[in-house]
């Protein structure tokens, strides 16, 4: 049974500069590796990212911390992207992966995991994923079953 993850890139520094450009910042590190560490068994073997800098921060940290180690195919389309640009990035996951990660911005995301599962998102937090299982990457075209969801940010 395949695994699909839908993640928030962790937090974000707010400098002045192109919204592109900015990088995660010293807590968005660790949020990100903290969501590494809980997917750390998860056989991840396939990983799309936004190509802003700080989705690939995230899931460059995210993948440091698995037991395998998948490459990331950075996708142009996932930055200001709509749903329809998360439904045709995971009709691109190849049908012999085992779990696959996509990491993007909200509100897209939230929408595309709530899209997906039928079921409203009503928070998505920075460096929040959600885990579908599914019985076969075909399913991914329809709606998959409620997901997991978690949030790395720490509260204080």
């Amino acid at each position: 049974m395949p695994t699909l993850i839908f993640a928030r890139h962790a937090h974000a520094s707010n400098e002045a500069g192109p919204d592109y450009d900015r990088p995660l910042t010293p807590e968005g590190r660790e949020e990100a590796r903290r969501a590494g560490e809980h997917l750390a068994d998860l056989p991840i073997d396939f990983a799309i990212a936004s190509s802003a800098r700080r989705t690939t921060e995230t899931a460059q940290l995210i993948i440091e911390q698995l037991n395998s180690s998948p490459q990331v195919r950075l996708d142009d389309a996932l930055y200001q992207a709509q749903v329809l640009d998360w439904r045709e990035a995971v009709a691109t996951i190849p049908p012999d992966s085992q779990a696959a990660i996509i990491v993007g911005h909200n509100p897209t995301v939230a929408q595309a995991v709530s899209e997906f599962s039928g079921v409203p998102v009503e928070k998505f937090r920075p460096s929040s994923i959600a885990v579908f299982t599914i019985d076969s990457w075909e399913d991914a075209a329809g709606v998959l079953p409620q997901p997991q969801i978690l949030d790395f940010t720490e509260r204080v």
